[in-house]
């Protein structure tokens, strides 16, 4: 994993709340990160930038299988490989977890993030039609681990 990348726990549940609020239209609450990263099945891998979370990603775990619950890259710092260089760290932690598969799920209409998980070698799996509150259909994509 490089070196700029780190576990996050509880306590950075506030830093990755505001984040998640410049990224997102809809963002989580501090409560719900603070919540999920108290469980033992969750895992979060962040980038800190003179003492700022600029970019994380959170995993559910069910081995040998995980989920990417949220990525979120600090808005400035979009389209200048931050994302893809957080699944690449990522990918090395679960791989050493035993984790053999990873799998999301992102807005039909974020070509952004499909692209971007495109490039990280994921594909596409299925589809679920209206799931996300605006209408958007949700695009299923997964990658195995080797």
């Amino acid at each position: 994993m490089s070196a700029d990348f780190q576990l996050l726990s509880p306590e950075d549940a506030g830093a990755m709340a505001a984040l998640h609020a410049r990224a997102f239209d809809e963002p989580w609450p501090q409560g719900d990160f603070a919540a999920l990263l108290r469980q033992e099945a969750m895992l979060a891998v962040g980038c800190e930038e003179d003492g700022a979370l600029v970019s994380f990603a959170l995993f559910g775990l069910v081995a040998p299988e995980a989920e990417i619950l949220t990525l979120c890259v600090e808005p400035a710092r979009r389209n200048q490989g931050e994302g893809l260089r957080l699944i690449r760290a990522a990918i090395s932690l679960l791989a050493v977890r035993k984790i053999s598969r990873l799998f999301l799920d992102v807005a039909q209409t974020n070509a952004a993030a499909r692209a971007l998980y495109a490039k990280a070698g994921f594909a596409e799996t299925g589809r679920r039609p209206r799931y996300y509150r605006n209408g958007a259909d949700a695009i299923l994509m997964a990658r195995d681990i080797s």
